[in-house]
């Protein structure tokens, strides 16, 4: 047989296990109340060295062979840069209003401050345990890392709770969902400034790449979305996205994922811009969604969760020099996030019962952990051990959510303990937030 056959249908055969153990996985945990998203993080690790690796090595080295592995890797990236280019879609920075914002940057940062601090720490305390293979790293750069990467909420899994729920008009889910909003820029912007730090010698060197990002946002602002808006008003005007106008976007995807890179900032960055940029225009976006959501969610995101996995141990976390690191972090980081935002939500009116279920959908981290996580391997921050811990603290967050909520509003008359003044401007959102969110993946 030809070898560049041989080694499409290995690639291809690759493809077909993943996709058929994420999406198995992802039923299954829908059975026990669990989000599909915690099925497929669950997968990507059985099918890595803890399960599969260790019981059929032979079969799992001929199926995920390095080809088919560099495969697996471009596919997860370029998934990944489109998934954050849908999560940039759904954003509506019209939401934002003053009072409004005012409150949820106090929620956002009454959360991320205290995790920061906490995470910090524990990278400080275990950075000769946990810093050992990486990137000659400092101790304050490696502090810096975790407690970033431990502050951060899955926010789209946050917004498809609530709007699952019937939640996101109310103001219970309006407050929530725009501290999260906040959440996820700012983790972003901390991610990029890690990278730049990461990949510079000096810190001249390192603004430069946060200099280029600023500067690749503002040239998305202010000149590409009047010209997406312009190019679309075609698609408004006949009802429906044509393919040139698709095209164009997904052209555009794919050199805001290239030219992100070349700045030195990673790749999600180009796709998560383009998507906040683009014009809100209803038909625009809901044409967009329609063509990629089902196949960047279907395809392109197991495919990240399984080259997550493949480099997954669980062997090294439970061994006796990481086990103690792990379960401090892992209790550290869920209880400062649960216990900070539930008194923030709190001070902001509401009962008990729905404070702690709003505390523990934040502490859901899903998909952007990993994202830090491979990230954090990729430029040499962190070795496959801290990894791996930060693959099962995202799972086990995530899957902690659903749990904690529900447990927390059993019986609960949401809209009737809570404040009665938000009543008037959560309903004035109400149509933007359901519409923005009611297609967004859980994840």
């Amino acid at each position: 047989m030809n070898h560049q056959l041989e080694q499409f249908l290995q690639i291809v055969f690759a493809f077909g296990v993943v996709l058929t153990a994420a999406h198995t996985c992802g039923r299954l945990i829908q059975f026990i109340g669990q989000p599909k998203v915690v099925g497929e993080m669950v997968a990507g690790v059985l099918l890595g060295p803890s399960l599969l690796g260790g019981i059929a090595p032979d079969w799992s080295a001929a199926t995920f062979s390095p080809d088919a592995r560099n495969a697996i890797f471009m596919l997860s990236q370029i998934g990944l840069a489109g998934y954050m280019f849908l999560v940039g879609c759904e954003l509506d920075m019209g939401l934002f209003n003053r009072k409004s914002l005012q409150r949820a940057t106090a929620l956002s940062l009454t959360g991320i401050i205290p995790s920061m601090i906490i995470g910090g720490i524990c990278g400080a305390v275990f950075f000769n345990q946990l810093a050992t293979g990486s990137r000659l790293i400092g101790v304050w750069e490696f502090a810096f890392y975790m407690g970033s990467a431990l502050s951060i909420t899955a926010f789209p899994m946050l917004a498809r709770i609530l709007e699952e729920n019937g939640l996101a008009a109310a103001p219970i889910g309006v407050l929530p969902m725009l501290a999260a909003s906040i959440d996820d820029g700012l983790a972003w912007c901390l991610l990029a400034l890690i990278i730049a730090i990461a990949k510079s010698e000096s810190l001249a060197s390192g603004l430069l790449p946060i200099i280029g990002a600023i500067g690749f946002f503002a040239t998305c602002f202010f000149v590409l979305r009047p010209l997406l808006s312009f190019a679309t008003r075609k698609a408004e005007g006949c009802g429906a996205l044509n393919q040139e106008e698709f095209a164009l976007v997904l052209v555009l995807l794919l050199a805001a994922i290239w030219l992100t890179d070349r700045i030195g900032i990673y790749s999600v960055f180009g796709g998560f811009a383009l998507g906040v940029c683009m014009p809100r225009k209803t038909i625009l976006l809901r044409d967009i969604r329609a063509h990629m959501y089902q196949f960047i969610v279907v395809f392109f995101l197991p495919m990240f969760f399984a080259n997550s996995g493949l480099n997954t141990n669980l062997a090294a976390v439970f061994s006796t020099s990481l086990f103690l690191p792990f379960v401090v972090i892992l209790f550290a980081s869920f209880l400062t996030k649960y216990v900070f935002r539930t008194a923030a939500m709190r001070a902001n009116g509401f009962g008990w019962r729905e404070s702690s279920a709003i505390g523990g959908l934040f502490n859901a981290r899903g998909l952007i952990l990993l994202i830090f996580a491979n990230i954090g391997v990729a430029h040499g921050l962190i070795n496959g051990d801290v990894f791996t811990m930060l693959m099962i603290i995202a799972i086990l967050t995530t899957a902690a959510a659903m749990p904690i909520f529900n447990w927390s509003l059993r019986g609960t008359p949401l809209l009737a303990n809570s404040p009665a003044d938000d009543l008037v401007e959560a309903h004035e959102i109400s149509r933007t937030i359901q519409t923005s969110f009611a297609d967004a993946p859980a994840l």
